[in-house]
């Protein structure tokens, strides 16, 4: 039998309804509108909408998240500072935040500033005076635009994955940092840059720890122009354990520096299918290198062409340059990495590594080579390769006591201390 309803319960549930009404939005979202000039902050979890744009007139954060588990939709609109020194959205100790759909500009600091575990989707962070973001451990972002902000693009912890977004133009160096085990795919890091100075550092489109993945991303036309001899770029840098695939790193520069890179990883790394080509060093006694890597790497399947080092002085380009042992180095195509002084297609430094079917050509400038093993390279194996129009010699066999056979060249074998040639079917070819 059902119960009656009195009339002072039945007003007070009509009331409570009506409330909640006005407080949440269709999907339980509570609205949100900071005024400019006070910070708003969340300190319950929940789900947020910010209902409109909004201008800071005030040197404070816009919105301080103080509670884990929480996700705001920015809902298409701005977040504007007033360049003071403040953030978009402040959240040191805040964890499972998840922001998305909107953009944050012009804040004296960072655009984002979050701690562990936050997903950060399709947002805009645009001439922030800090990093654009920074964001924790085990985090995601996804179709982030982080552009012209004083700092780095996007900079994550351990255990991430930084998928399908925008680094460029950014002023600290950095287009995209990540730490140990992350994931960076799909993404564009191009024109990060020092852009005057004499301090000692180095800019990169893409910068990661040990054990990432590093797969389809564009770096290019990232440049340091401070006057420090040691201040160098990189299309792409990570420590050892890495994978490298299918990225694009062209025309990179370093102005003063000592090295300009395109792909250059730690120990016992894949890369594999890269293009690195154009990125160049305009000082005397720098290098200009394609690819480079730490020992016991697999450097398969990569073009790298037209790397040049443009100084008057011992200037030096590299298609391929190892400087460790016990490498792979086998289907890569060099050509023309050329220097007022020294111009090879593989230069070789460590012992114990193997040159396989690598095609290298067209090294016209200076003292130019296919490939050249130095004198502290030993027991090396070159086996397969192919060599023409280098404007020395096609492959220079340096001091050490190696494996040479099967290989084609138009432009000779230097084997000057006795290393041992293949034979019969596994002769060297000149053709």
């Amino acid at each position: 039998m059902l119960k009656k309803i009195e009339p002072k319960a039945a007003i007070l549930c009509v009331f409570c309804l009506f409330f909640t009404a006005l407080l949440f939005a269709g999907d339980g979202q509570i609205d949100i509108r900071p005024t400019g000039t006070t910070s708003f902050s969340i300190s319950t979890p929940g789900s947020y909408v910010l209902t409109d744009n909004v201008t800071m007139t005030a040197d404070t954060d816009c919105i301080q998240i103080a509670a884990s588990d929480v996700t705001l939709d920015l809902n298409g609109h701005t977040i504007t500072g007033n360049g003071s020194n403040s953030y978009g959205i402040y959240g040191p100790g805040a964890n499972r935040i998840h922001i998305f759909n909107g953009t944050i500009r012009n804040f004296g600091s960072l655009g984002i500033y979050l701690s562990d575990e936050c997903r950060i989707e399709r947002v805009v962070l645009k001439s922030n005076g800090g990093h654009g973001m920074e964001i924790g451990l085990k985090s995601h972002v996804i179709g982030v635009k982080s552009v012209s902000n004083s700092g780095f693009g996007i900079k994550t912890s351990d255990n991430s994955i930084i998928d399908s977004c925008i680094a460029s133009s950014n002023s600290g160096g950095t287009g995209i940092e990540a730490g140990e085990n992350c994931t960076i795919r799909n993404c564009v890091c191009s024109e990060n840059s020092i852009l005057s100075g004499s301090e000692n550092v180095n800019v990169y489109g893409i910068k990661a720890d040990m054990a990432c993945t590093i797969i389809n991303n564009s770096c290019h036309k990232n440049e340091n122009q401070s006057t420090h001899a040691a201040a160098q770029a990189y299309g792409i840098s990570c420590d050892d354990n890495c994978v490298v695939k299918d990225n694009t790193c062209h025309q990179n520069k370093s102005f003063s520096g000592n090295f300009c890179f395109g792909i250059n990883t730690g120990s016992v790394s894949t890369i594999v299918e890269n293009s690195c080509s154009f990125n160049t060093t305009s000082a005397d006694n720098a290098d200009s290198v394609g690819i480079s890597c730490g020992l016991g790497s697999v450097i398969k399947n990569n073009t790298c062409n037209q790397n040049n080092a443009s100084g008057t002085t011992n200037a030096t380009a590299q298609g391929i340059g190892i400087n460790t042992p016990g490498c792979l180095i086998r289907g890569n195509n060099c050509a023309s990495n050329n220097a007022s002084a020294n111009s090879y297609g593989i230069l070789i430094k460590g012992d114990h590594n193997r040159l396989e079917n690598n095609l290298c050509t067209s090294h016209s400038s200076g003292t130019g080579y296919g490939i050249y093993l130095t004198d502290q390279a030993d027991d090396c194996v070159v086996v397969g390769n192919t060599t023409s129009n280098n404007n020395t010699n096609g492959i220079n066999l340096g001091g050490g006591d190696h494996w040479c056979a099967e290989n084609m060249t138009t432009d000779g074998i230097i084997n000057t201390t006795g290393a041992t040639m293949g034979t019969g079917d596994r002769a060297n070819v000149a053709y």
